[in-house]
């Protein structure tokens, strides 16, 4: 074996029932230089199937009772975990290995540039580090808008933690840390760094919150009525729409935020009223869960209804 060329053996024994993989070397993982040429081979007695940033560099020999990834000049693209899974045992177990290819000119390797999360869950920026050794001097900051460069400190309240494996996680992510991230290391005195950005999506728990006022009206006709239909939710993707029977009404929206919420309102004046104004007014709300809604009747006199002592 060359000089130039470094040999990886995961040697999984597999006898069915077991499903415990043994990876050799014992070490999980290897690291090595820009060039360099590695093969990563799994020993099974049944087929198996690669998992892990596998690009075009890689050649896969599927031969049995081994398979073998090989690459013939490693670059910082291939710095990953990469798992052997045997197939069609249920018993069957997996090994990995992570592969680092340490290049100072490019100390982070993002499998992803944007990442989407629900609120609450757990956010993964998988800024990988290409060299192990570096890992004391990893930070993660905001990016500044219409920056090159890194700026602000993460908000005060992110709680986050750093994997050379995985990269940064940001823990149960709220709203407001949708933001875009700087991976910053420090290399030779110098801050290098990639972005990766973060979209926290609210969670919907249905359809959004309808309110119709009044709930009944009666006008003479000729005097002056407001209809308001007005609907809440906490994303502010969603639609609000008052209908007269089957027609949609052209209304301007009034927008605000309070208590954690997004509201939208249509106000109908109508001013005098007409008999072609009354009939069955409906406010519907529609986000990504479904659709509220909601009716009233209003109906228009030619005079005042009679009193209920007098009729």
């Amino acid at each position: 074996m060359g000089l130039g060329t470094l040999l990886l053996l995961l040697a999984v024994t597999a006898w069915p029932g077991q499903g415990v993989p043994v990876i050799e070397p014992s070490g999980p993982e290897l690291v090595v230089e820009p060039g360099a040429a590695v093969t990563l081979r799994c020993l099974s007695n049944v087929s198996v199937e690669w998992d892990g940033p596998i690009s075009r560099s890689w050649t896969l020999d599927p031969d049995a009772p081994s398979s073998a990834l090989t690459t013939n000049n490693a670059t910082f693209q291939n710095t990953g975990t990469y798992r052997c899974t045997e197939l069609g045992d249920p018993l069957g177990g997996s090994a990995t290995i992570h592969l680092y290819v340490k290049d100072h000119r490019r100390p982070w390797r993002v499998l992803a540039p944007e990442v989407t999360v629900l609120e609450g869950q757990d956010a993964r920026l998988p800024c990988l580090l290409t060299d192990p050794a570096l890992a004391g001097g990893v930070s993660l900051a905001l990016l500044r808008r219409l920056s090159v460069l890194p700026g602000r400190a993460v908000l005060r309240q992110t709680n986050y933690s750093f994997s050379p494996w995985h990269g940064f996680t940001i823990h149960k992510a709220k709203f407001i840390e949708g933001q875009d991230y700087a991976c910053t290391v420090l290399v030779d005195g110098r801050v290098v760094w990639s972005s990766v950005r973060l979209n926290v999506q609210k969670v919907i728990p249905g359809p959004p919150t309808l309110t119709l006022k009044p709930t009944e009206l009666v006008r003479i006709r000729g005097e002056a009525a407001q209809i308001v239909c007005s609907a809440t939710d906490v994303d502010v993707h969603f639609e609000v729409f008052l209908h007269r029977g089957d027609t949609k009404l052209a209304i301007s929206q009034q927008s605000d935020f309070h208590d954690n919420r997004y509201q939208k309102v249509l106000t109908l004046d109508l001013d005098p009223v007409g008999f072609q104004d009354a009939g069955n007014y409906t406010c519907m709300a529609t986000n990504a869960r479904g659709t509220h809604a909601t009716s009233m009747v209003f109906r228009v006199v030619d005079t005042p209804p009679p009193s209920p002592c007098l009729a």
